[in-house]
């Protein structure tokens, strides 16, 4: 008779996982090649799942690796460190919720672009017993992102007992190809206003009416202010009146996948409508404020410029304000 055990070994011990790991990124990311080497090693006496289970419950003893002191990031396992490394290992197993890992492998990335160090080109490896498409769409912008703006390289494996096997995603030479087609663009997802906005650094914005000079409501003003992270949003006027609501994140979507890109090229040629926010009283100043861009829809700017494309951000974000006053709630939002 043969065990169970016996046929898994040998499945592991005929697969040369190691050699196929080691293959494809050891020589860019050593780090990680060396940690997954150590614990393929470890596998193969204690099988897949075992030793994940041992990793991340700390149970390190001879023969199961242990992150420390390696320059590699771990989730959730290993000592929390200030420091962003190049390259990040994150294991998911058991009653682990697969959104947990990739949330911090999500962050990892955000956290490495944040600080700019890209002399050494950066890893995220993700091994787990378990896998969701749902789930991995709600970061698959921000990783992309980093395929075609950073250069990074990702892994997911997907294990049992039997072995690895490599969940698709964006090889070396696919990653090559995009970058010539597609440059350094920003990656919008399909779904989720929310990762647009997050990809975009946006955390707050805000629109802002003040009443022109000379007219009947002059020093009066009202301002909205919207949490695309919390998909919550403020109104205030200048008698202390407030609303509050809800941002629906398909009208948030509607708004950074239209307007974006319009905003982005009258950043890089401002002439067009710099003349009407300088001139004598161009009457009621609307003031829309997101990200790096600051654009005011004067009065004098909507009656003489009506064909301009930044008129389709006006109408735009018309549509965007009136879908949040649609979920208008009497509970303070922030």
């Amino acid at each position: 008779m043969v065990s169970i055990h016996n046929i898994r070994q040998s499945i592991l011990e005929e697969s040369s996982i190691n050699g196929y790991w080691g293959g494809r990124f050891g020589r860019r990311h050593e780090e990680t090649a060396s940690y997954v080497g150590a614990l393929l090693e470890c596998a193969m006496g204690r099988g897949m799942l075992e030793t994940m289970r041992a990793i991340c419950e700390g149970d390190f003893d001879d023969d199961v690796p242990d992150a420390g002191g390696r320059e590699i990031n771990t989730y959730p396992f290993g000592k929390p460190s200030d420091k962003v490394f190049p390259e990040f290992l994150g294991i998911c197993q058991g009653d682990m919720r697969l959104n947990k890992v990739l949330s911090a492998a999500d962050k990892h990335c955000r956290n490495y672009v944040r600080i700019g160090y890209f002399d050494k080109p950066a890893c995220v490896t993700i091994i787990t017993d378990k896998w969701d498409p749902k789930t991995f769409h709600k970061y698959e912008p921000m990783f992309l992102q980093g395929v075609l703006k950073y250069g990074f390289d990702f892994a997911f494996y997907l294990v049992t007992d039997y072995g690895i096997t490599e969940i698709p995603f964006v090889d070396n030479h696919t990653a090559n190809i995009l970058r010539d087609q597609y440059g350094k663009e920003d990656v919008i997802g399909v779904e989720d206003g929310r990762n647009i906005a997050g990809i975009l650094d946006i955390g707050q914005f805000s629109y802002e009416y003040q009443g022109a000079l000379g007219a009947e409501d002059y020093g009066k003003s009202e301002r909205y202010e919207f949490d695309a992270e919390l998909l919550k949003w403020h109104w205030e006027d200048s008698d202390g009146d407030e609303k509050y609501g809800i941002i629906p994140d398909e009208a948030l979507k509607d708004f950074f996948v239209q307007a974006w890109p319009i905003l982005e090229r009258y950043h890089q040629d401002k002439r067009e409508i710099c003349r009407f926010m300088t001139i004598e009283n161009p009457g009621a100043h609307r003031i829309l404020t997101v990200g790096e861009f600051e654009v005011d829809f004067t009065d004098k700017f909507l009656k003489e410029m009506p064909d301009s494309k930044l008129m389709d951000v006006k109408r735009t974000l018309d549509t965007f304000i009136a879908a949040c006053l649609k979920k208008e709630t009497t509970e303070k939002q922030f």
